[in-house]
């Protein structure tokens, strides 16, 4: 990867925004209505759908600020929750597989993965080549990158095939 392809910026696929703005709560919404109206469910089945229409929608939020961006100076990852840092703050870095997750851990202790909805297609493979180039090496096995409780239920990380 070239530094002439930067800046690059990921934004959630198009399918998948309408699928939360558009689908998602209006199915939500339809099943609170439904248990209102037509079903006349007791109050506590329509307060959880009532529930689940709300949490939809904030998850709504949370999709379309999505995003991801690449630059001369750093990385920036999400708009409300994430991080961004310059490329020498990141203190390592390390991918799950060949399909799966990548994960960066700047000095400050912040994580930021791989799993949100601006990654799809080929994006995390060209961001594993920019830290390849940036950063250097991956770090594996029991030095790897992933949020603490992502490590205490899958172990251990790749470790390195070399």
């Amino acid at each position: 990867m070239t530094d002439k392809q930067l800046p690059i910026i990921y934004r959630p696929h198009p399918v998948g925004v309408f699928l939360f703005l558009i689908v998602a709560p209006s199915m939500a919404i339809a099943l609170y209505a439904a248990s209102r109206w037509w079903f006349e469910a007791p109050v506590i089945i329509q307060g959880v759908f009532a529930a689940m229409a709300i949490f939809t929608l904030l998850n709504c939020i949370h999709v379309l600020t999505s995003s991801f961006a690449m630059s001369e100076s750093g990385i920036k990852a999400g708009y409300f929750f994430g991080a961004s840092g310059r490329w020498d703050d990141i203190d390592a870095w390390t991918r799950w597989g060949a399909n799966g997750s990548l994960f960066i851990r700047f000095k400050n202790g912040k994580i930021v993965g791989t799993g949100g909805w601006a990654f799809h297609g080929d994006r995390i493979d060209r961001l594993e080549a920019l830290l390849l180039e940036r950063v250097g090496k991956p770090a594996l096995g029991d030095a790897g990158v992933a949020p603490r409780l992502l490590k205490m239920i899958m172990g251990n990380l790749p470790q390195d095939t070399e």
